[in-house]
């Protein structure tokens, strides 16, 4: 016989209280926990929300950060905060006014690689946001400063500094240059 895991439902997780400094996420129904970010991975974190606020500005999509979202309510429960990602605005909005976490995947996920990630972890967070509605989801990696678009279907194409990044093309035309990314590192 196996052994059968308890996984938390979103409910409990609701309940739970962590110390400040750590970022909690609920995953497939598992609790992670890991380190406030280091300032390298902040800095990319604030360039990634600038560069795309300015380029769906005045749009029906805005960029956010560090915000949890309720991708999968039920069966396992997930609730992912990922580092940076493009929302419907109005979905947003109404969670806000509504004073609750936002509902389904976001248009485009983005997490920024840390040394404290595994790579089941980030495998599962893709899973996951593209098998829940994200059209797209952005893995950056600070140290070879690339960035990996994976897409449905196992797409996945490495991005590298010269190359322009396509945002998903239901938030349009519009893409990001790998090298303004990193810009902000030393």
């Amino acid at each position: 016989m196996g052994v059968v895991s308890q996984f938390v439902t979103l409910a409990d997780y609701l309940k739970m209280e962590f110390p400040e400094g750590v970022k909690d996420e609920l995953i497939k129904g598992e609790v992670l926990i890991s380190p406030s970010a280091k300032p390298a991975h902040q800095l990319i974190t604030m360039q990634l929300l600038v560069l795309l606020s300015e380029v769906i500005d005045r749009t029906k999509f805005l960029a956010n950060y560090d915000t949890s979202i309720v991708v999968e309510p039920t069966d396992p429960a997930s609730m992912p905060r990922p580092d940076v990602f493009v929302i419907d605005r109005v979905r947003f909005r109404t969670a806000a006014a509504e004073d609750r976490y936002p509902e389904g995947a976001p248009e485009l996920a983005i997490e920024v690689v840390s040394p404290s990630n595994t790579e089941k972890e980030i495998e599962d967070k893709i899973e996951l946001y593209l098998a829940n509605g994200s059209m797209a989801v952005w893995i950056v990696y600070p140290k070879p400063r690339t960035v990996v678009l994976c897409e449905a279907a196992g797409k996945n194409k490495e991005f590298r500094e010269g190359e322009a990044l396509p945002l998903p093309s239901t938030i349009g035309d519009r893409s990001i240059q790998v090298s303004e990314i990193f810009s902000v590192l030393p």
